[in-house]
């Protein structure tokens, strides 16, 4: 069964004196705000697009580790 209505949410727009002066101080973040993502954040200009955000990820241990599978493979085996 399909939900009714919409399941999403509009998220928090940048202030409008953070829109008109690229200059002025960044707008505070909020847990809500880093919740919803970097990408999120980039999208609604809390982030500016020119921001190097690579130290950010290479800070600490990698978010994900990969490490090769064992696979047994113990011949073809056919149904009877």
């Amino acid at each position: 069964m399909r939900k009714q209505g919409t399941i999403n949410k509009p998220k928090r727009i940048l202030p409008k004196n953070f829109r008109n002066d690229p200059f002025a101080d960044p707008p505070p973040i909020s847990e809500n705000d880093i919740a919803d993502g970097m990408f999120s954040l980039l999208n609604r200009g809390i982030i500016p697009r020119d921001v190097d955000l690579t130290p950010a990820f290479e800070r600490g241990n990698a978010p994900f580790i990969n490490k090769i599978a064992l696979v047994e493979n113990s011949g073809s085996k056919r149904p009877p």
